[in-house]
């Protein structure tokens, strides 16, 4: 068998996009993980010193929440891929209103622990989780390279024209799009849910 310069150009095409494959899922990919997880940690052990310096009770319901939704997004970050995204746009396709519904309970949950609070120790605590999902945000987006591909070939431009139009906010899509693909969010839901049922 006589190696043709096509038969090399496809060896050399394959090897190279397995070594592609192998920098991402072995070097890049576990980078992007642990620094989202350091991300998380560092936040998450701010609101502990800010609740050790005696500004809020360990105990209190809003504290407890933001902390588990702090853990779930380390937890599980690994799992967190255009697979998983794949996924979850399809089943929000076909499960739109039970997704939104457990999306809104959460919210609503948080806030109503949040208005128990004096307004610095709520400004504050909001602060933490909004920065925690920024971070969630940034890694989904710099975490899948064909998800980010997607966003910015197609996304944008139909998100940039629907608000041009006025028929859509920006920021509130991007925030339906973390709290989709946040795991740790959908299972306290689907918890809450479970056990309301």
């Amino acid at each position: 068998m006589v190696a043709t310069p096509e038969k090399v150009n496809v060896l050399l095409s394959i090897a190279g996009l397995l070594l592609i494959w192998a920098i991402w899922s072995f070097g890049l990919r576990p980078a992007l993980i642990d620094t989202f997880r350091q991300r998380v940690f560092e936040i998450r052990d701010e609101m502990f010193d800010y609740a050790a310096a005696g500004n809020i009770d360990f105990n209190h319901p809003a504290y407890g929440t933001i902390r588990t939704l702090m853990n779930g997004y380390i937890r599980f970050a690994h799992r967190i891929d255009p697979a998983l995204i794949l996924i979850s746009a399809v089943y929000f396709i076909f499960k739109r209103d039970e997704v939104r519904k457990a999306q809104r309970e959460l919210k609503e949950r948080i806030e109503l622990q949040l208005s128990t609070l004096p307004e610095e120790q709520r400004e504050k605590l909001s602060g933490y989780m909004e920065r925690t999902q920024s971070e969630l945000g940034k890694y989904i987006l710099y975490g899948s390279p064909l998800f980010t591909f997607a966003v910015f070939t197609v996304g944008l431009p139909v998100l940039l024209v629907a608000r041009l139009i006025g028929k859509v906010s920006i920021r509130e899509r991007a925030g339906n799009l973390v709290r989709l693909l946040d795991p740790a969010a959908f299972s306290e839901a689907k918890r809450n849910h479970a056990a309301v049922a």
